[in-house]
Formats: structure tokens, C-alpha cells, sequence
């Protein structure tokens, strides 16, 4: 009997969960005829229109040879490709470091660091990656030329300054304010 009892509400409860869903049910089978309906046939692609394709002017096949080099080397304004390259042309100037000068009046040899090692260097000397020759050693810079190719293919001489860490991290600090 106690039984009975208990089971009459939970079997009203269960009852009352049925009808409040009913009406979901009812909308999600309406949903689902109305989305068959309403499915379209695919539509053909649209025509693709050609483009017409212009390669660039053709270029010499001797444009970049080294032909060009040693004729521009010969009327002296192209960089020597046959000497021997010295060690701290290997690296940017952006690596090296000026760390001091040796010597005396205006005979000054440069110290520069690279890669943790110290190299003494002399007016003369080459440096860079952009064929740098060492112009002039003050104690406060050296001034390399550098010889660089322009979008011509003509060899022009651009100047480039190594100055010391202390000064260049100024100059940097400088720049960003």
C-alpha cells in the first residue's frame, strides 16, 4: 500500500514531463519537412574568363655572368673577385664590433671583434660582406668603402662607419626615441 502510494506521484510526474515536451517534438518534425522543402537544385558555375599571360623581356643570357664582372673590374669600378678573401669579410658589419685602436699620432691600427675573437686591422684592409675596404682608423670610428651594385648593375662606392659598441648602443637608444 505504501508502495502505491509513492509510486502515484512519481508516475504523475513522468506523465507531466510528456506533455510539457510534446510541443518540441512537434516543432523539430516540422523542422525537419520544412529543411527537406526547401532544398535547391545546384547551380552551374559561372563561366571563367582567360586571362592573357605577358612573360617579362627576356635577359641577356650574359647580363649577370662573370664576363660583366671583369670588364667593370678592368674600367675600375667593379670589386676585385680574384683576391683572396680576408677573414672578417665573412661576416656583416652589423656583427663586428670596434672595440679600440693600437698605436700612435696617425698611424692607428683597429681592433675588432667578431665572434668572440679580436683581429687587428689597418687602412687597406677588407671587411663586410659588401666588399669594405678599410679608408681611414681614427679613435672614434673606421670608415670602410664599400662597393655595392645598384639596381642598374653598375658599381657605385658607398661609405660605411664602425663605431664602438659603447657609442653605437647611444646612437641606437638615439634613434628609437
Amino acid at each position: 500500500m505504501k508502495a502505491r502510494l509513492l509510486m502515484m506521484p512519481l508516475v504523475l510526474v513522468l506523465a507531466g514531463c510528456l506533455d510539457e515536451h510534446e510541443d518540441l517534438q512537434n516543432w523539430m518534425q516540422q523542422a525537419k519537412q520544412e529543411a527537406k522543402m526547401r532544398v535547391q537544385k545546384p547551380q552551374p558555375p559561372a563561366p571563367v574568363q582567360s586571362v592573357e599571360y605577358t612573360p617579362p623581356p627576356r635577359i641577356s643570357p650574359h647580363a649577370f655572368s662573370i664576363q660583366r664582372m671583369k670588364s667593370a673590374y678592368q674600367a675600375g669600378n667593379a670589386p676585385d673577385v680574384n683576391r683572396p678573401k680576408e677573414v672578417l669579410e665573412n661576416y656583416e658589419l652589423d656583427a663586428l664590433k670596434f672595440v679600440g685602436v693600437i698605436g700612435s699620432g696617425n698611424v692607428l691600427s683597429g681592433l675588432v671583434e667578431a665572434d668572440g675573437h679580436v683581429y687587428t686591422v689597418k687602412p687597406g684592409n677588407h671587411m663586410g660582406q659588401h666588399y669594405g675596404r678599410i679608408v681611414r682608423i681614427t679613435a672614434d670610428q673606421i670608415t670602410l668603402s664599400e662597393t655595392v651594385e645598384d639596381s642598374f648593375g653598375n658599381w657605385v662606392q658607398r661609405e660605411a662607419k664602425l663605431v664602438p659598441a659603447a657609442d653605437a648602443e647611444v646612437d641606437k637608444a638615439a634613434n628609437n626615441n
